[in-house]
């Protein structure tokens, strides 16, 4: 069985600590801290101020917070993000605003 896929719709503000076990997709307002165990994607139209964890992230709105993403992050060409970044895969696409330092959790090989 999938796992579920849970939304912030646009007309919804949430201020503390959040956390999903399944995929989350935000089209609201979150401030606080944010835990999500699957897949999160913040919409053009989402705006988060958080401590971000989940295990794959897809921002297409604003993200402004600490960044762990141990299966990449996607900075969409519509984001604006703002933090550092911890993951082992990013890309961030022509046209984003990205501020923050990357930290990448690859294991290189020996020797270099």
């Amino acid at each position: 069985m999938a796992d579920p896929i849970s939304n912030i719709e646009g007309d919804i503000r949430v201020n503390g600590t959040l956390s999903c076990d399944g995929d989350l997709i935000i089209d609201g307002q979150l401030k606080g801290q944010l835990s999500v165990k699957g897949n999160l994607t913040i919409t053009k139209i989402g705006n988060v101020a958080a401590d971000t964890e989940a295990a794959k992230l897809t921002v297409a709105g604003n993200l402004n917070g600490k960044i762990i993403a141990d299966k990449g992050v996607l900075i969409k060409s519509s984001a604006t993000v703002v933090g550092p970044v911890e993951t082992n895969s990013i890309v961030i696409e022509d046209g984003a605003d990205y501020s923050g330092t990357i930290n990448m959790n690859v294991e290189l090989p020996k020797g270099l």
